[in-house]
């Protein structure tokens, strides 16, 4: 990460590293992108993609949801649906964002009920 903005300049483009991965998501991918840029996990075809909807929720300061195949080796057959939402510690510059992974029929990946609120 460079300076206040959630991707690393490279060539004139905005590069993204995902600091964290979830363990289904690194079990569904077959490979753990922690610490990775899109460059060095995901196949060519969908890296322009993955930047493109992160560098719109950069500039737009709005969440970003799309849906396509599994964009790693070999699992493209698995469909996956995901969000990217815009974080800023200062609540007003855009300097990370939260990627939020489903896999639509994965009986592995129970829906989560949430309780009902409790009363004030």
């Amino acid at each position: 990460m460079s300076g206040r903005e959630p991707g690393e300049h490279a060539g004139g483009r905005m590069r993204f590293r995902y600091r964290l991965v979830g363990t289904i998501n690194a079990a569904r991918a077959g490979i753990d992108m922690t610490g990775r840029t899109i460059d060095s996990g995901i196949l060519p075809e969908f890296a322009a993609r993955i930047a493109a909807n992160m560098a719109r929720t950069v500039a737009t300061q709005s969440p970003v949801f799309d849906r396509f195949p599994a964009p790693h080796p070999r699992r493209e057959f698995i469909i996956t649906e995901r969000v990217y939402f815009p974080l800023a510690r200062d609540g007003a510059q855009v300097d990370m964002l939260l990627s939020l992974f489903a896999y639509p029929g994965d009986a592995d990946t129970r829906p989560v009920t949430l309780p009902p609120p409790r009363a004030p």
